[in-house]
């Protein structure tokens, strides 16, 4: 039955990949990754994530660790994601409105472990391990640098796990894990052009006011469609003790590389046309060389009882890789060029679960959630990050002798930052961001 099970899964893969691919859309974590892969796991903020929930996501996090996984188990998470950013630009001499992002969304993964003999594990996955969504009016003051951004990407994840090292002695063991990760990366990204300043630049001002092409008065837009397949891999450990029941894990998540290819087309004023002549904004295709960063975390489960367990977990992550977003157009337009210049950040988790009794856990969390953004100059309005700080709660209930029910719920107090940006076809932008996110998570654990 087992081998059967996992065939079904396999063959499912393309049909899951449509299926994520309307229910994955954006990162509520630092930069633009996708944290929530475990409606479980949000209860705790992750704590504990690269020692394993049980449910499956070990998949994901830690390979090694579905080696403490005993009987055949599928799971299935939804996150409601309701972020709030709102902007409040300096420059009141502009007299245009201000804007945020409220994209209501939702972020779903599901995962299945199969235990083969006594020290071999099987898991496959389906998640979004990263995403971004912001959308702002097509006529606000920062339509220049960001009017639409939206990343999907799906990720297909075979597993297996060993346990390498069994002791009697007390209850030790030591587990290795592996995992691939196949990526679909698709994205969209939309902003305003300020014909008018380009022709007064161009053509000259006497030129441009005579077609009649005024800065910031003159709008058209770009729109940038790409996509592309990607692979990584996941390593991982798992030490256990105190007779198999805490434990600490750790893994490596490598790099992925990928290049977008898809296209690029621009809506141009009749009065701007004749920039056209020289072959510049004219639909083309376009390509685009994207790094998806490595990350290396640490984390446990420590049973100070029978009923009560400490969690922890912290992660690094080299988003330094994202030092410029480029893109390359196949005519004479000139490279588009973002200057990012990311950090390398931290996560940290703490948090605790406790069993009151055969039917019910709860358990809660908090987790610091460092920003790859490194300053103002640099904080755009596709990616408006900063500092999160996330407080989170859950709860599960044992709805039959085999199956759970996971309910949590967590808010992102975000940061308040700035952003002050400089660019001559952009144009200024400069103001404040207010940030925050509420996500709440719903998921069903199974075995048998």
């Amino acid at each position: 039955m087992r081998s059967r099970f996992t065939v079904l899964i396999f063959s499912c893969a393309p049909a899951l990949i449509l299926f994520f691919s309307i229910l994955s859309e954006r990162a509520v974590a630092a930069g633009f990754e996708v944290v929530e892969q475990s409606a479980q796991g949000l209860g705790s903020g992750l704590a504990g994530a690269t020692a394993g929930f049980g449910d499956g996501s070990e998949v994901y996090f830690n390979p090694a660790a579905m080696s403490q996984i005993q009987e055949n188990t599928a799971s299935v998470s939804v996150h409601l994601v309701v972020p709030n950013a709102d902007f409040s630009s300096s420059n009141t001499t502009l007299h245009e409105k201000d804007d945020g992002t409220s994209e209501l969304s939702t972020l779903t993964n599901a995962y299945f472990v199969a235990p083969i003999n006594h020290d071999l594990r099987l898991g496959f996955g389906v998640n979004s391990p990263f995403g971004l969504q912001t959308d702002y009016d097509a006529d606000w003051t920062g339509r220049y640098h960001a009017t639409r951004s939206e990343l999907n990407s799906i990720s297909l994840i075979p597993a297996i796990s060993y346990r390498a090292w069994d002791c009697e002695c007390g209850g030790y063991s030591f587990s290795l894990g592996a995992a691939a990760n196949v990526y679909y990366l698709d994205t969209t990204l939309e902003n305003a052009v300020d014909f008018g300043t380009i022709g007064h630049s161009s053509l000259g001002s006497a030129a441009a006011s005579g077609l009649g092409l005024v800065p910031r008065g003159s709008d058209g837009y770009a729109k940038i469609d790409g996509s592309d397949w990607a692979t990584g891999f996941t390593l991982g450990g798992l030490f256990t003790y105190d007779s198999n029941r805490s434990s600490i894990g750790v893994a490596w998540r490598s790099r992925v590389q990928s290049e977008l290819s898809g296209d690029a087309k621009f809506t141009v004023p009749s009065a701007a046309q004749s920039l056209q002549a020289s072959g510049l904004f004219t639909n083309s295709g376009v390509t685009s060389r994207v790094t998806l960063p490595e990350s290396i975390s640490i984390g446990g489960q420590h049973w100070i009882d029978g009923d009560t367990a400490l969690l922890y977990d912290a992660q690094w992550t080299r988003w330094s890789r994202f030092s410029e977003l480029r893109f390359e157009f196949d005519t004479v337009q000139p490279d588009s060029v973002t200057n990012e210049n990311w950090d390398n950040v931290y996560r940290f988790s703490l948090g605790a679960k406790h069993i009151i009794d055969d039917s019910w856990t709860v358990r809660g969390g908090f987790m610091f959630d460092g920003s790859p953004v490194s300053d103002a100059e640099h904080r755009t309005p596709r990616v408006p990050d900063a500092n999160r700080y996330w407080l989170a709660t859950g709860v599960s209930y044992k709805v039959s002798y085999s199956t759970s029910l996971d309910i949590s719920y967590a808010h992102i107090f975000v940061k308040d930052e700035s952003t002050s940006l400089s660019s001559p076809q952009a144009r200024d932008l400069s103001g404040d961001w207010d940030t925050s996110v509420d996500v709440v998570a719903v998921g069903l654990v199974t075995e048998w």
